[in-house]
């Protein structure tokens, strides 16, 4: 589909609080300032990420609808491959809405960005509670927020899904989205897929990995992820980004450091670390506490230990 075009302008316009404008330009301020430009001018760093090292493509697992925290990691890329476990959602038709039904629309969406704006991540609790509404049904809502505030323009929307071969296809379910838009004059793409990166599910069914593989090379993020890369349960989705990653810029809830290290990857550490939220308190990490300490520090806080004064990040590459 286009993107999304209004037939009522004044009754879309009528529906809109008068401070909300105001509101989400605040907000999004705060965190260009806080977190997305201390993050892109470090990611941008040749001593961090050398030119040699960046791709055309990225690859977000455990993503959810954190596409503005991949693009100040990875702004360079022309196609983004998200994936979460929330639909993708689809869009709304405002002119079946009344003003009071769109000003909850708009409502919750800024609601539902609240934890990300402050800490850089989303909750998965949050958004699959969140994610649930009649219409902020999916991740779509959050990700299209963020690509306004970012004045970034949609060329086109459309609800796809991936065929057992891993080929793209459009769909009518809300498994799905490509998102084609234009930064800073450039046309690039998202795709945000629904889908299950356990072990029960990839040992049987392998078309993300084929779809991934039609792109080439492309480097990875992994943040906020709830450790559940420390799990066996996930060791498919652990191994293939240690064997077929260009480069992988993760924090502690990714891949173990000492399973990175055991397989040889060449990794530079950076920030702060000592332990785990006690949310998270089995999977303290011994060897990376030790191996971070001469790390240096990092110019932003993002992350579960952001509120506690510490954040820290893995860049890892050539594991064996």
């Amino acid at each position: 589909m286009p993107a999304p075009t209004f037939t009522s302008d004044d009754k879309l316009n009528d529906a809109i609080p008068s401070d909300y404008s105001e509101d989400c330009a605040s907000a999004f301020d705060r965190l260009n300032e806080k977190h997305l430009e201390p993050i892109s001018e470090w990611a941008s760093s040749s001593s961090v990420i050398s030119n040699s090292d960046r791709q055309k493509t990225l690859f977000y697992p455990f993503a959810g609808a954190d596409f503005i925290y991949a693009d100040a990691f990875f702004g360079e890329v022309d196609n983004m491959i998200l994936i979460g476990q929330q639909d993708a959602g689809t869009l709304p038709d405002f002119d079946a809405m009344s003003q009071y039904e769109i000003k909850e629309y708009l409502n919750a969406i800024y609601n539902s960005l609240s934890i990300s704006n402050r800490l850089g991540f989303f909750r998965t609790k949050d958004m699959n509670r969140q994610f649930r509404d009649t219409h902020v049904n999916g991740t779509i809502h959050s990700i299209l927020w963020y690509m306004a505030r970012a004045e970034m323009k949609i060329v086109s929307i459309r609800n796809v899904r991936l065929t057992s071969s891993g080929r793209l296809e459009t769909s009518s379910s809300k498994e799905g989205i490509e998102v084609i838009y234009s930064d800073k004059g450039k046309e690039k793409k998202l795709y945000y897929f629904a889908y299950d990166l356990s072990n029960s599910n990839l040992s049987s069914n392998p078309r993300l990995f084929d779809f991934l593989e039609s792109f080439g090379k492309h480097n990875v993020l992994v943040k906020s992820a709830s450790y559940l890369m420390h799990n066996s349960s996930f060791s498919i989705i652990r191994e293939y980004l240690m064997n077929t990653s260009h480069l992988v810029v993760q924090d502690p809830s990714g891949i173990p450091y000492r399973k990175l290290v055991a397989a040889g990857c060449s990794v530079d550490l950076h920030g702060t670390y000592t332990r785990p939220i006690s949310l998270f308190s089995g999977y303290s990490q011994s060897s990376l506490k030790e191996a971070i300490k001469s790390a240096p520090d990092l110019p932003f806080m993002i992350g579960y230990m952001a509120p506690y004064g510490e954040c820290s990040l893995a860049v890892f590459k050539g594991c064996d």
